[in-house]
């Protein structure tokens, strides 16, 4: 239906993602899927209240195959560009997703410092003389 307007590839994959509307202030973030997925946007469904030209935040890893690199979490601006009904009896709604901008986020990592100190030697440290 859009695709002589794609500009990226589309693979059909599933993967976890956090979406929220930019446009209301302390909007419900929704934890969906995506039913296909590109560098230019994503279809998912969900139980939410979109319409179009709807601003959205998402929230995403995007894998390797689609953007070329490993590169792992990304915060992705973007628009509601279509609206599709879906689900038995029609109870989830189908949202295309086009992204304007992008950040890739940096992997948060722990960095755990472990330091043994024996009981003997902390009774040295506090019992050392000047």
């Amino acid at each position: 239906m859009y695709a002589s307007l794609r500009a990226t590839q589309r693979f059909s994959i599933s993967i976890p993602v956090r979406i929220r509307r930019l446009d209301e202030f302390n909007s419900v973030e929704y934890s969906v899927e995506t039913s296909n997925l590109s560098a230019g946007g994503m279809y998912v469904s969900g139980d939410f209240q979109l319409e179009l030209d709807t601003p959205v935040r998402a929230y995403l890893t995007m894998p390797e195959q689609i953007f070329g690199k490993p590169i792992l979490r990304w915060r992705c601006e973007s628009r509601v560009v279509h609206l599709h009904p879906s689900g038995a009896p029609r109870t989830k709604l189908g949202v295309g997703l086009s992204f304007y901008t992008y950040t890739v986020l940096a992997l948060e990592t722990q960095t755990w410092q472990t330091r043994f100190i024996s009981s003997a030697g902390t009774a040295r440290d506090e019992n050392a003389q000047d």
